[in-house]
């Protein structure tokens, strides 16, 4: 089958790329489209076949990003979609290489992925490795509803969840959380600047924490905030990017802190806070060094299942497909 494949204008081409959308990934949406291509940092492609007619199309999320302490773009694989007559063809290897292609010609220093399962083996046969699952972890703010769900009778379950409250790591008090100030806010400020940058942070492969983009990778979540941690009065050492709905559970898109001492004092006041707004968990994703996972688990989160596989191109690998220089988190992708 012959396949013509081309950059695609956010403008002109909107509407052919809403109608494979909605046959390919219905849960795709037009404000997505503004979002993320005609407003944001994205571009896409199209592949059409010999008629002409539109059969399947990709994206790249462009993303500032710090590599070895050096600034960099990179680009993120996304919205890949090709229609069901067109699959056993090669349309989606061939639309993924343009993209690859685009991305190197304009100066990328790499592309990642998070696939759906079916679309890996396309990504590996144009060079991608696996960097590593995109570990999902919960920890509790209360063991009221696991204890109401053990115990049936609230005048034993309430009595008995007061007394395991305080042995919640994020509920045991700490000395050292007099010695900082923290507050929750809604939009990012330009304190934030910075905080990621070499010398600050000691890993190598990092995306840019610039308050620009917090807000724009933001404004697709509901009720997102950003709960600040300063030592002293002015200098921000850490902080929480979380949104929630209307369950008892808290997602934390991001999370970000100087030291281990700062991180203890950012999420145990986070979780005092979200315990007064009637949250009972949160729920948070990584990818990255062992040592963030390891002090994750020592302050009470505790591994789930997760299938979610974080693929990497890299024109010449100098170590950067070894996920411990890594630090990424759900806001480094382009969904939730």
């Amino acid at each position: 089958m012959t396949l013509h494949i081309r950059p695609a204008c956010p403008r002109d081409d909107r509407n052919a790329i809403l109608q494979l959308w909605h046959r390919n990934l219905p849960n795709a949406t037009p404000e997505r489209f503004h979002w993320m291509y005609a407003s944001g940092p994205g571009r896409c492609w199209l592949a059409l076949s010999r008629d002409g007619v539109p059969i399947g199309s990709a994206g790249l999320m462009v993303r500032d990003w710090f590599l070895a302490g050096h600034p960099c773009q990179v680009g993120q694989a996304i919205d890949l979609n090709v229609d069901m007559a067109h699959r056993s063809f090669g349309c989606a290897l061939e639309l993924e290489r343009a993209v690859l292609k685009g991305a190197y010609e304009s100066g990328l220093a790499f592309v990642y992925a998070l696939p759906s399962e079916s679309a890996v083996p396309i990504f590996k046969r144009l060079g991608f490795r696996e960097l590593g699952i995109m570990s999902r972890k919960v920890a509790w703010f209360t063991t009221a509803s696991l204890v109401q769900r053990l115990v049936k009778r609230r005048s034993i379950a309430r009595p008995l969840a007061w007394f395991l409250d305080p042995f919640l790591p994020l509920r045991q008090p700490r000395s050292l959380l007099t010695d900082y100030s923290f507050e929750t806010v809604r939009d990012f400020p330009s304190s934030l600047a910075g905080l990621e940058s070499p010398g600050r942070f000691p890993f190598g492969c990092i995306g840019s924490r610039d308050p620009r983009y917090l807000r724009w990778r933001s404004l697709g979540t509901p009720n997102a905030s950003i709960s600040l941690l300063r030592r002293g009065s002015t200098e921000v050492v850490g902080y929480i990017l979380s949104s929630r709905g209307s369950s008892e559970c808290v997602t934390v898109l991001d999370f970000f802190f100087h030291d281990p001492e700062a991180g203890i004092a950012l999420f145990q006041r986070f979780a005092k806070e979200m315990l007064e707004q009637g949250a009972a968990t949160v729920q948070l994703s990584f990818l990255g060094a062992s040592e963030i996972d390891a002090w994750l688990e020592a302050n009470g989160f505790l591994a789930r299942a997760s299938k979610e596989t974080v693929l990497v191109h890299v024109p010449r690998d100098d170590g950067w497909t070894d996920r411990q220089h890594w630090y990424f988190t759900r806001v480094d992708l382009d969904v939730d």
